[in-house]
Order: C-alpha cells, then structure tokens, then sequence
C-alpha cells in the first residue's frame, strides 16, 4: 500500500483495487507474514548475490556497448557515474530495503501498523482462550461495550478465513466454542480468528474508523492470533478507548493444546452469515502498494520464483 499521496490520487480506479482490501483483512495480513517468514533466508536474502553475480557476467558487454554509443556516464540520475557505481548503488538499495522489510515484518502487529489500513473496534474486545474447560475447543469470550453496545445482538467469529461461528450477546458478553480442528494444523503456523459485531437484522454493524464511503465499509471488529506451536495466543483488539485511534492492547496467553469442554450458543458453518460486508470479503492474492506493494511484487515474485524450481 502506497503512503504518497501523489500515486494514492493520481487515478481513481487505484482506489478501488483489491490489495487495499487485501490489507485491511487480518487473516491475509497475518498469511502474509508467515510467507515473508518462510522466504526471507533461503530467496530474499541470496538474492543480492545473484544480482551481483548476474551483473558481473555481462560486465565485458557494458563496457562494449558504452563505446558503441560513446556514453561514459549514467542516466541514473545520481545513482553512479559508473557500471561499478551503479551496481553498488542497488546493492545498497538492496540491503536497506531488506532492514526496512525485517522492520515491517517484525511481528503481524507491526505489519499492520506500516500498512495503516486495518483498524480494529474500541468497543470490542477478547479475553483470554480457554484451552482446557472443553476438550478439543477453545472457547473465546467477546466482550461488547460503547455506542454498540445495545444493536450487537451477536459476535461473528471467523476462522482462518473459512469457517464462520456465531455466539449470541447476553450481558454484554459472546462465548464462543471453537474447534481446534479448525485451527492451523502445522506446528508454529498461526490461525487467525476475526470477531465482528452483528446487529438484530444480521448485518455487520460498520465502524467509522477505517471506513471509506463509497469504497470500502469496515466492520467493528478484532482479532485473536493463536500459535499453533503453544508459544501464545495474542488479542489485536483495539481497548484504548472508544473514538481512539490507537493500535489496540496486546495481551499473550499459554496455549497448551489441551482443548476444553462447556456449551455456549455458537452455530457454526462453512459459509458467511448474512450480512457479511466487505470487510469480510477479502482474496487471499498477494499484492500491496508501494512501499507495501514493494513487498508483495518482491515476495510474490520470489514465491513464483520457487515455485517454478
């Protein structure tokens, strides 16, 4: 996602492109950071020496087509007077922009706060998983309060990005009970579950922040990250206060795999609930804006890259 405004105006269609919803959806961002995670030693990190490698093999042929067409200089604009010159100014460009891509990519929390378009509800939030009162469940309570507080009749919880439970609101609370068999089934992958604010009629109820009309309607929501390897569990709802727009409390939790057992009024189904907005609808393709775009064009180029041998 790009943060210069001449390119993020230059044309309206680049409004409505599908990476800046993308961005915007936890479940990829999260994806996107076990990918970056999975490619950065053995692709991304190589990848200045085989440039290197690359430009010193048609080195001898630069030198021969400077004579052809008597240029000594660049037309790089400040980037080297030089083939040598040039060369180390990418690899330099190269390296920083690596630094910069271990920054962004340092946990999913900080990914989403570079790309500055998820925002999660202040009036939302999760406790804790129970990973033991239900033997094979997680049960995960919502807690509902602010200006939503009476029109949320029930909490969406979605898994991973395909399974949907809902849990009725009573007392300003939603228990949910979901299967760990829903969960990632790779040790040290991480599942996602996103939880939205339903209203009586089985709408989302929109969030005024992050909200672009016309565009984009963004739901009260937030999200839970559970590390499949047993390492924590991480609440990314936002509890600083209603109207703030600050990036949400962090609270991590032992996850033991035991699993738990108690009844709770969730339904569940491979298929959206009614009322599912576009905060819901999000691919799974990877492509971010510059900078962001930056990453996705260099990972998904990489991936393909992989893929290939």
């Amino acid at each position: 996602q790009t943060t210069n405004d001449y390119f993020a105006n230059e044309q309206y269609y680049q409004t409505q492109q599908f990476n800046r919803l993308l961005i915007r959806d936890p479940y990829f961002i999260v994806k996107l950071f076990e990918r970056y995670s999975e490619v950065r030693d053995d692709i991304i990190l190589p990848f200045a020496d085989e440039y290197a490698a690359m430009c010193e093999s048609i080195k001898e042929a630069n030198g021969r087509n400077y004579q052809l067409w008597a240029r000594t200089d660049s037309s790089g604009g400040g980037a080297g007077t030089t083939y040598n010159e040039q060369l180390k100014h990418t690899l330099d460009f190269i390296e920083q922009r690596t630094e910069w891509l271990d920054a962004q990519f340092t946990d999913p929390e900080t990914l989403i706060d570079s790309l500055g378009y998820y925002k999660a509800s202040d009036c939302l939030s999760a406790g804790e998983p129970d990973f033991v009162s239900s033997p094979g469940n997680a049960l995960i309570t919502v807690n509902v309060s602010g200006s939503i507080a009476k029109n949320t009749a029930a909490i969406s919880f979605q898994v991973n990005g395909r399974s949907f439970i809902t849990a009725e609101v009573a007392d300003g609370k939603a228990l949910a009970e979901i299967p760990v068999a829903l969960f990632a089934e790779d040790a040290g992958s991480l599942s996602t579950i996103v939880y939205r604010a339903v209203d009586l009629n089985g709408a989302y109820i929109q969030n005024p922040r992050g909200t672009v009309t016309g565009v984009y309607s963004n739901a009260h929501s937030g999200f839970l990250i559970i590390d499949e390897s047993g390492v924590d569990t991480t609440d990314y709802a936002d509890n600083s206060g209603e109207g703030s727009d600050g990036s949400g409390s962090k609270d991590t939790v032992k996850n033991d795999g035991t699993g738990h057992d108690g009844n709770t009024s969730s339904d569940i189904t491979d298929t959206p609930e009614k009322g599912r907005d576009n905060a819901a609808i999000t691919g799974k393709v990877l492509m971010i804006a510059c900078p962001a775009l930056l990453i996705i064009a260099f990972v998904t180029v990489l991936i393909l890259k992989k893929r290939k041998s």
